[in-house]
């Protein structure tokens, strides 16, 4: 697995939404009498991340000293909320219970973003700049935040699915263009490459910063990639000297599939082409996925042109895509296009060519994950939404087959999204509008190790907190149960279990239920099948209850017609191919389908037709081995059997068997 990220500049730049932080302290009181919801506060925290207010912040000392007072008092009310939490009496109705979570997770989320996020950013700006940020021109600020947002995406977020290495790319368009330093400039070896075109009115100068290692941690070659930026001169003259008048920048961390881990072999891979202009263009890509002509593809090229990179040295398929680039005049949407068409594989590409520097060349085919993440000073585009969350509070799941361009002669945002997607089936374009985005439910407050010293540590110790959540969020009360309708005992929406489904169950359509995943999630399908076998099996004899492998599912399971069939995914993050390919492969032959999740936004929770949610959907797991994540799982799979069962069951013996078990459910807690 691989991960992607990647966003535009302007020197030009957006300002966002202006928030006057005197509003913040009125709200906040507002709030505190309760006249005002806590989700208003967090929208305006959102707000306060626009890039006029960012500016405030690190240029004026006395606008962080009031954000300050300002976390100090809104950690006050959520203490006092969590607090309050479990005085709430659950016995007659969760909704206010549920209601007031919510109400302390918004104070949670935007203290968060008052007092980690703000300072973290500009504290890594100014180690970039080796300059205090009052020192840092407006527009210099925000190209440095802009390269932040990218290593922050990939820095302990985008690498939880490979680390092996992380690859950073800058594309600078300056008017200032001077070969002179180019020619006195002396990269390191390997870890630097420096790519340079004049232009009839700018030079475009490409940066590529590089960090490899098959044993290290979360977050070591993020702090390579900074030191290197830190140490290159040529870069700071030109970011902190005010000459760049655009820029495109994109990130890569690798989990190496095709060719060892190298250097060379560290994306964006970029190759020098000067078969079409007197002064040699050149072209970088980043690759999430695989290409599997990738080796015809290359062959190819070389018929026509010469690679500037030695094939000894990037053994990548990502290397077919900078290839496939080279030759081409007047690259372009329809350019790009064409890798659809003529690469064989799934994958997500990223390319940025020296010929068109303002722009950001997307293109993606099959089940890659790749999302469009809109602020409201800009847009960013990244494999998961976790490379997101810091700075765009809306998000657009890019579909399949399909071609897209950032330009920076084009500046979108939330305010404004009109991106412009190519479908390739229908040769169509069609525009991102505001209602196409959606609202992301998780923060880097999710994915954060909040003090601990290790990522497991804190998930060991969170256990009993979501298995507890997950219990409140799908049984109802004791209280609220009616035993001549046992489906009563469950807090369940159509979204999570869709009513075609139950109705399947009743009418004995269903004849095969199929657990899946892969790791510790398949491992938490079988303890779920065991369960569900003996649930269902006492009111259907005859239906079967399978875990299955994901993996071996595809190959060996998937049957012609599946219409009698109800596969269950069992995920975390809900980016595993295999298991996303299954789900799909069913699906198309008729089957059903329902997620288990602890993660909002995972790529399988688009495929299937309901998603339960451990937890509220933020309870990510990031350590490898599954803690927190496999108890609470096969806790919801239990709730999930019992819900099914209770549906369709119809003797006094079934329905006193299920009340038993939905009391031993609620019990759980306490073992």
């Amino acid at each position: 697995m691989c991960g992607i990220a990647g966003t535009i500049y302007s020197s030009d730049y957006q300002q966002g939404i202006w928030v006057n932080t005197d509003d913040l302290f009125v709200l906040l009181d507002q709030i505190g009498n309760g006249s005002a919801p806590s989700s208003r506060l967090l929208d305006m925290a959102w707000k306060y991340k626009s890039n006029v207010n960012f500016i405030r912040y690190c240029k004026s000392a006395p606008e962080r000293e009031k954000i300050k007072l300002l976390c100090d008092k809104i950690f006050t009310y959520s203490e006092k909320r969590k607090t309050e939490l479990p005085l709430i009496d659950k016995s007659s109705s969760l909704d206010l219970y549920k209601a007031q979570v919510k109400e302390w997770e918004c104070l949670v989320d935007a203290h968060w973003f008052f007092s980690n996020e703000l300072d973290k950013t500009r504290y890594v700006i100014e180690s970039l700049a080796e300059l205090p940020s009052t020192d840092i021109s407006d527009a210099s600020l925000v190209l440095f935040r802009d390269i932040t947002k990218i290593i922050h995406a990939i820095d302990n977020r985008l690498e939880l699915r490979g680390r092996d290495s992380f690859g950073l790319s800058i594309t600078l368009s300056s008017s200032h263009f001077n070969s002179e330093k180019i020619d006195g400039y002396h990269a390191e070896t390997n870890r630097e490459e420096v790519f340079y075109s004049q232009g009839k009115e700018a030079g475009t100068y490409s940066f590529v910063f590089k960090a490899c290692n098959s044993i290290g941690g979360l977050g070591d070659n993020a702090n390579e990639i900074k030191e290197l930026i830190k140490g290159n001169e040529l870069f700071l003259s030109l970011a902190k000297g005010g000459q760049v008048s655009s820029a495109t920048i994109m990130g890569h961390t690798r989990w190496a599939s095709v060719g060892e881990v190298s250097f060379g072999n560290t994306h964006p891979i970029g190759l020098i082409d000067s078969s079409v202009n007197e002064d040699a263009s050149h072209v970088l890509s980043c690759l999430n996925g695989d290409i599997y002509n990738y080796k015809e593809i290359i062959a190819d090229a070389k018929n026509t042109q010469v690679l500037s990179t030695d094939e000894s040295i990037c053994t990548s398929d990502c290397l077919a895509a900078s290839a496939f680039l080279l030759g081409k005049k007047d690259v372009s949407i329809d350019t790009i296009s064409q890798m659809a068409v003529d690469f064989i594989g799934s994958f997500a590409i990223a390319i940025q060519h020296s010929d068109t520097p303002e722009k950001l060349f997307l293109v993606k085919k099959g089940i890659q994950g790749l999302y469009l993440g809109f602020s409201y000073d800009g847009v960013l585009f990244a494999s998961d939404v976790y490379g997101l969350v810091e700075t765009c509070r809306y998000f657009v799941p890019v579909e399949s087959d399909v071609a897209l361009e950032l330009s920076t002669s084009n500046l979108v945002s939330a305010l404004d999204p009109q991106v412009s997607i190519l479908n390739l089936q229908t040769d169509i374009f069609k525009n991102v509008t505001t209602d196409d985005l959606k609202i992301t439910n998780i923060t880097t407050r999710d994915i954060d190790k909040r003090g601990y010293t290790h990522f497991l540590e804190k998930e060991i110790y969170e256990t009993k907190d979501i298995v507890e959540r997950t219990l409140n969020s799908y049984l109802q009360p004791e209280k609220c149960v009616d035993q001549n309708s046992l489906h009563s005992a469950f807090n369940i929406t159509p979204s999570q279990i869709p009513p075609f489904i139950i109705e399947k169950f009743k009418n004995r359509e269903i004849k095969k239920v199929v657990i899946t995943g892969m790791g510790t999630c398949y491992t938490a399908a079988v303890a779920i099948s065991m369960y569900m076998r003996d649930a269902l099996k006492a009111i259907i004899p005859d239906i079967l209850v399978e875990p299955h492998v994901a993996s071996e599912g595809s190959a060996f399971y998937v049957e012609p017609d599946m219409q009698d069939t109800l596969v269950i995914v069992i995920a975390q993050s809900g980016t595993t191919v295999d298991t996303n390919v299954y789900v799909q492969m069913a699906k198309e032959r008729g089957a059903c389908s329902l997620a288990i999740a602890n993660k909002r936004e995972g790529d399988v929770t688009f495929i299937v037709d309901g998603t339960s949610y451990i937890g509220e959907g933020r309870d990510i797991e990031v350590a490898v081995p599954s803690t927190k994540t496999y108890t609470a799982q096969v806790a919801l799979g239990y709730i999930v059997s019992a819900y099914l069962a209770c549906n369709i069951a119809e003797t006094e013996s079934d329905k006193q068997r299920l009340l038993q078990d939905i009391k031993s459910l609620r019990c759980l807690v306490g073992l």
